[in-house]
């Protein structure tokens, strides 16, 4: 027996930053499937660009007010979003994980 893959299940999502850089929703879009690799690229260069534009009308004062994509805040997430343990690890954080008001210790 041997395995190979099928398809792909991708669900692209976008979390909302305040002014300070904590996480305050998250956003998701349908999922979508792929059953090629190349699709799935397609699917993911679709959704950084729809994040592009959005920030960009966002920053120019044209974008509506709130969520411009669909999907909602995730139950959880809106509840803990102003949480230190609601953050998750990322390269784009604002400050080290476990570390409050840019003080190391």
């Amino acid at each position: 027996m041997s395995y190979e893959p099928f398809k792909y299940l991708i669900t692209c999502v976008a979390v909302e930053r305040d002014e300070s850089g904590r996480i305050v929703a998250e956003r998701h879009t349908e999922p979508q499937t792929a059953y090629l690799t190349s699709t799935l690229m397609d699917i993911v260069h679709t959704f950084e660009q729809e994040l592009e534009r959005l920030n960009k009308e966002a920053r120019d004062g044209e974008g509506p007010e709130g969520n411009g994509l669909p999907g909602g805040p995730v139950p959880d997430r809106k509840e803990a979003g102003d949480l230190q343990e609601a953050r998750r690890g990322h390269s784009r954080r604002v400050e080290p994980q476990g570390v409050s008001g840019g003080e190391a210790s």
